[in-house]
């Protein structure tokens, strides 16, 4: 009876045992072709390849190209990482780098990839932080991508830094460094197109920053079909970016009719922050200052956690807020002049005070 009952202890442990591999190995490899890696355990990740063991429990090292990966899942993060997906997701950066930081730090047994993530989504938090105003955190940026460039040369996010480098270099106004960061993944053939769309919407940026709004129009057309086929999550916000062009060119009819367009079916939050954005530059171009303001104010309210619009959103809406007013005055409505008067100091005070550091509260 005793050896019985030791014979059902051993076996029930081999199925607890069985169990909790079974749990670990629950990440997912979806593949660009063929059938998907399921209950998978990743213990290597690179931008030429995904390490992983089979199902099974068994340590039997195999491997697949980053080129027939569409992307991964992962069943298991430290909860500092998922809080910080979340802040920054909020917009509150100190929340969601002091969460990938901590991330980053976890044990490597447990969370082998959490390092990489961790340090790459904290570089990518100052980043825009610094594009919200705050300068200090652009340091940080540049200081974190290269410690992770230090510490993993061949990291999974290699391409996405560079592409971030370039970005904040652009931000400290050096063209030709950032220029120099983005053709690093131009002319790299091993990275994914995904990530080659990412480099060559930078390098249009560029154009359009300097003021070469056909040229950036161009190049912005010219990665439309590859940004559908690749990076369809990319495709809006080209979208948003060839219809400001056109505002650039003072083609603002057309490009009303573009942010129209965009507006009637893009859901992702920076994607409507930028188009309001637009279609109220159009206006407040055109002397249509209503309009205009409403607009931007849409942006105020609904979608100040967008960073990347809300400082200019604000500034242009108390604008547009002082001009209602100054047609309210010629009118001989004074009164209400003042109200209008009032409400666009709110304003600018508002954007000083969230956004002090952005180039907008400094005009």
């Amino acid at each position: 009876m005793r050896r019985g009952i030791v014979y059902s202890a051993v076996a029930a442990g081999a199925v607890l045992l069985a169990l909790a591999a079974s749990d670990l190995q629950a990440d997912t490899i979806y593949r660009t072709k063929g059938t998907n890696l399921e209950r998978v355990q990743i213990f290597n990740e690179t931008f030429q390849v995904v390490e992983y063991y089979p199902p099974g429990g068994m340590k039997i090292k195999q491997s697949i190209r980053q080129n027939e990966v569409e992307r991964v899942e992962y069943d298991n993060w430290p909860i500092d990482y998922e809080d910080g997906k979340l802040a920054l997701k909020e917009s509150r950066f100190q929340d969601a780098y002091n969460a990938f930081m901590g991330a980053a730090g976890a044990n490597d047994e447990d969370y082998p990839q959490a390092e990489q993530y961790g340090l790459f989504w904290a570089a990518e938090t100052c980043r825009k932080w610094a594009q919200a105003g705050n300068g200090s955190a652009l340091n940080e940026a540049l200081k974190i991508y290269n410690e992770l460039i230090a510490r993993k040369p061949d990291t999974v996010h290699l391409a996405k830094v560079h592409v971030g480098l370039g970005n904040c270099f652009l931000l400290m106004g050096k063209k030709n460094e950032a220029v120099a960061e983005f053709n690093k993944v131009l002319n790299e053939d091993l990275f994914k197109v995904a990530d080659k769309v990412s480099a060559k919407v930078a390098m249009a940026h560029v154009a359009e920053l300097e003021g070469k709004y056909r040229n950036a129009l161009n190049k912005y057309d010219a990665i439309k079909d590859e940004a559908a086929k690749y990076a369809p999550e990319t495709l809006p916000l080209v979208k948003v970016r060839m219809a400001s062009c056109k505002v650039g060119l003072e083609q603002y009819d057309e490009a009303l009719g573009d942010f129209n367009r965009i507006l009637s079916s893009a859901k992702a939050p920076e994607v409507r922050a930028g188009a309001y954005n637009g279609r109220g530059e159009c206006h407040w171009k055109k002397k249509q200052y209503e309009k205009g303001m409403w607009d931007f104010l849409r942006v105020v309210v609904l979608y100040e956690t967008v960073t990347t619009e809300s400082p200019k959103a604000f500034y242009y809406a108390s604008l547009c807020m002082r001009n209602v007013g100054s047609a309210l005055r010629d009118e001989g409505k004074k009164d209400e002049e003042r109200k209008w008067r009032y409400r666009a100091r709110e304003l600018m005070g508002e954007l000083k005070t969230k956004f002090p550091g952005s180039s907008w509260a400094k005009k």
